[in-house]
């Protein structure tokens, strides 16, 4: 059936009407419902699809999942893929269900305010030396990294995470690494006790000398 000129192609989209052939209808009076329905199932199957008779139909194009409110139950021997609403942030992620409705498991990590930040080595703050990214790992974890440069004498020097942790909470682990410059009298550097947040931390450079840059990762939720 071609659409009307003007018409909308959900106005053209057939409906399919179960229960067609009905037990003792004859050939005349069952075609059409019957064509229709061909043409509804045809429809649907081009959905994401490539389209029956060309090369490759069947095989899926991409994969388009609408939000699952909570996670759906898996019988023994199968697994559940699925999307819904992560819990921070609110927006939709990927998960997966292990069998027998097992443990549930984050596969990413979406935060769109910091896209251009996802995975990059980037300037994100002032001065234009701090560099860094962040990238996640299945379950929702954050991994956050970057490049400090401190202040040329004993101090503290602040680092601000490219990304605050959803979670509100500090970084399960930090850890500090120094890029050697010379073959002495390096700065050295540790984390500043209780500056800890889930925005960043602070570094105490505890001796003068060439200035060192400090490479960090951060772990967190």
């Amino acid at each position: 059936m071609a659409p009307a000129d003007g018409a909308s192609q959900a106005e053209d989209k057939m409906t399919f009407t179960a229960g067609q052939p009905e037990n003792g209808q004859s050939l005349g009076a069952s075609k059409v419902p019957i064509r229709d329905n061909f043409t509804a199932i045809v429809a649907d199957l081009g959905v994401n699809h490539v389209a029956i008779n060309l090369a490759d139909q069947g095989k899926h194009k991409f994969l388009q999942m609408p939000e699952q409110g909570s996670a759906p139950t898996t019988a023994a021997n199968e697994g559940g893929l699925y999307t819904k609403v992560g819990p921070s942030p609110a927006q939709t992620q990927l998960f997966y269900r292990a069998e027998s409705s097992g443990f549930e498991y984050q596969m990413t990590q979406t935060i769109a305010a910091s896209t251009a930040l996802f995975a990059t080595d980037t300037n994100y703050i002032a001065p234009a030396t701090t560099l860094g990214g962040w990238t996640f790992l299945p379950g929702g974890l954050l991994l956050q990294y970057g490049t400090i440069v401190p202040t040329s004498t004993p101090g503290f020097t602040a680092v601000a995470y490219p990304v605050t942790f959803p979670s509100g909470n500090p970084a399960f682990c930090i850890q500090i690494t120094a890029t050697t410059t010379s073959s002495n009298g390096d700065q050295t550097a540790s984390l500043r006790a209780g500056t800890s947040a889930s925005t960043g931390f602070s570094i105490n450079t505890s001796s003068s000398g060439n200035v060192t840059l400090f490479n960090w990762i951060a772990i967190g939720n």
